[in-house]
């Protein structure tokens, strides 16, 4: 899947959700820089509990959901600025 999006002002989290299965991988990329974007993007990756499960600040992330259910994808800014 492939999703677009702005962040439109500062302090901007966004986030999508997908439904997943116990066991299935889920792998992230933020193509940032490749589009000129100044993004400094910051990944999460929250359980259907609502805790924080996996994150990462390097533009890429990776995970095994150990519970099936809605998984959701947030990305914002490393300082939480406006970029696009």
């Amino acid at each position: 899947m492939t999703v677009v999006g702005l962040l439109q002002r500062a302090g901007d989290v966004d986030y999508f959700r997908l439904e997943a299965r116990a066991g299935q991988e889920i792998g992230i990329q933020a193509l940032t820089s490749t589009i000129g974007s100044k993004l400094s993007p910051i990944l999460q990756i929250i359980d259907p509990a609502g805790g924080i499960v996996a994150e990462s600040a390097n533009g890429t992330l990776g995970y095994r959901c150990v519970k099936a259910g809605l998984h959701a994808i947030g990305i914002h800014d490393r300082d939480y600025r406006r970029r696009q």
